[in-house]
């Protein structure tokens, strides 16, 4: 039960899923749950149960800070490029994983949204059944106004937010998109 209630209510906080490792952050902290849920069912039979929960709890919890000191591959590419325009994306994906962006737009499209990774110059088929070049135009305008030109196969569920960001915020995380 603890995995279970853990994976719905992760869903509320998207710095979770914000970590380029999210995979096997998701899956320790759901392997430690089981183990000290397991041990709360067998406290009667098994003596030492509250230090394995312990044990579980406090290696989960290195394991989980361990990966997360792991360097961000794509902000090794990044910093590569040019040096103004990687500090940029930089920032734009912090912004990107802070605002909970990360959540919908994964590295691969899903039902809900459609991935980011290599859109920036691409055509984009539209709902309306026009298309339209990604550039920064599209893509500042599809942050702000999100409903304007929704891509096909997706619902205009993407909240708007021509408001939650300043004018420098869209063009770090525009930057960001570029360098996927």
């Amino acid at each position: 039960t603890f995995p279970v209630i853990f994976l719905m209510l992760s869903a509320h906080f998207p710095i979770i899923y914000g970590d380029p490792y999210y995979i096997p952050i998701i899956f320790i902290i759901c392997f430690s749950l089981v183990v000290i849920k397991h041990m709360m069912n067998i406290y009667n039979e098994f003596s030492e149960w509250l230090h394995v929960s312990i044990a579980a709890f406090t290696l989960g919890t290195f394991a989980v800070f361990t990966i997360i000191l792991i360097p961000d591959p794509i902000d090794s590419n990044i910093i590569e490029t040019s040096s103004a325009a990687s500090i940029d994306a930089i920032d734009g994906k912090k912004i990107f994983s802070s605002k909970g962006c990360i959540v919908c737009h994964q590295s691969v499209s899903s039902s809900i949204a459609p991935s980011l990774v290599g859109i920036y110059g691409t055509e984009r088929k539209l709902a309306s059944g026009q298309s339209v070049l990604a550039d920064e135009d599209y893509l500042r305008e599809s942050i702000l106004w999100s409903t304007a030109k929704v891509s096909r196969g997706y619902a205009a569920s993407m909240p708007g937010y021509n408001d939650a960001f300043t004018s420098d915020e869209v063009d770090k995380m525009i930057a960001y998109i570029k360098s996927l």
